[in-house]
C-alpha cells in the first residue's frame, strides 16, 4: 500500500516553523500505551513531516506548547474539533457535560496577551531577574519525568537556564513560561448546572488525546478483524491505512447484508 498522503500544514507559534501533519494510521495509533510526553513524541514522531532538516526539526526538540499544537490538530483529525466529556461537581457530585471546540481553546491561547520577552534567532530568552533561558522541550520533560515534584524543577532550571541570576524564583519562572508559550494544559471556569457551584475543570490535551486513541483500542482490533475477514488483506496493510480510510471500509462491510448461513440435516 502507499504510505498515507500529506495533510494540513501546522504552523508552530513558539520556534515559527511549518510542520506537514499526516493522517494516523493503525500502525501510529498501536504506539500509544500510556498518556505520557514520551507517547506524545512517539505518536507524532509517526505522523509529522517537518519542513526543516536537523535534530532542530524533531519533535521531542519542540516546545510544550508547540507540542500542543500538533496534538490539537491531530485530535481534530482523528476525532474532530469538539470536546466533549462527562464530570462531576465537587461540591453535589452530579454529573455534568462539558462541551467546548479546540479551535476557541486556539483562540483564545492566541489571545492571552503579549509576551514579555521575545526569542533570539537560536530560540534563547533573556528576561531581567531570571537570565538566559529557553523554552522547555519534550526531550527535558522526559529527562526529569522520573524525579518528583522539586528535584524535577531544579532538573528542568537546570537544563534550561545555564546561568540564573541570584535569587531566580522558580515559581515565578514557571509563570513567566507560561506567559510566553501557553499551554493546552490549563482550569477551565465551570459552573454545575445543579447547584450553581463555581469550580475549575482541569484540561490537557496530551492526556484527553491519547486516553481516546487508548479507548478507541479495541475498536481498531475489531476493524483490522473485519477487513481481513472481508478483503483478505494482510495485517500490515490494514494498519497501514489512513484512519477515516479504514473506518469508512469497516462501515461499507457493516453494512453489507450478511451471508445467509446453511443448516445440514441427516435423512
Amino acid at each position: 500500500m502507499t504510505p498515507p498522503p500529506a495533510g494540513d500544514a501546522v504552523s508552530l507559534p513558539c520556534t515559527a516553523r511549518v510542520v506537514e501533519l499526516r493522517e494516523l494510521t493503525g500502525a501510529v495509533e498501536r504506539t500509544v500505551h500510556a498518556t505520557s510526553t514520551s507517547a506524545a513524541v512517539t505518536l507524532l514522531d509517526g505522523i509529522c513531516l517537518p519542513r526543516q532538516e536537523g535534530p532542530a526539526a524533531t519533535t521531542a526538540a519542540l516546545p510544550a506548547a508547540d507540542r500542543d499544537r500538533l496534538l490539537m490538530a491531530a485530535h481534530r483529525r482523528a476525532f474532530g474539533d469538539r470536546i466533549e466529556a462527562t464530570v462531576h461537581c465537587r461540591a453535589c457530585r452530579s454529573p455534568f457535560d462539558l462541551d467546548f471546540t479546540l479551535s476557541s481553546l486556539e483562540t483564545a491561547l492566541d489571545a492571552s496577551g503579549p509576551p514579555d520577552a521575545l526569542p533570539d534567532a537560536d530560540g534563547w530568552y533573556s528576561v531581567a531577574g531570571y537570565g538566559r533561558f529557553r523554552l522547555p522541550t519534550g526531550a527535558d520533560e522526559i529527562a526529569v519525568a522520573g524525579l518528583d515534584g522539586m528535584a524535577g524543577v531544579a532538573e528542568l532550571v537546570r537544563r534550561c537556564v545555564p546561568e540564573p541570576h541570584p535569587g531566580f524564583d522558580p515559581d515565578g519562572f514557571q509563570d513567566l513560561l507560561g506567559r510566553l508559550a501557553p499551554l493546552a494544559d490549563l482550569d477551565l471556569d465551570c459552573a454545575c448546572p445543579e447547584c450553581g457551584t463555581g469550580q475549575p475543570v482541569h484540561f490537557d490535551i496530551q492526556s484527553y488525546f491519547l486516553s481516546a486513541l487508548l479507548t478507541d483500542r479495541r475498536r481498531l482490533v475489531l476493524d483490522v478483524h473485519r477487513l481481513a475477514s472481508a478483503y483478505r488483506w494482510s495485517h500490515r496493510e490494514i494498519l497501514e491505512l489512513p484512519r477515516a480510510e479504514r473506518r469508512a471500509l469497516v462501515a461499507l462491510v457493516e453494512a453489507q447484508p450478511a451471508a445467509p448461513s446453511r443448516s445440514w440435516r441427516l435423512s
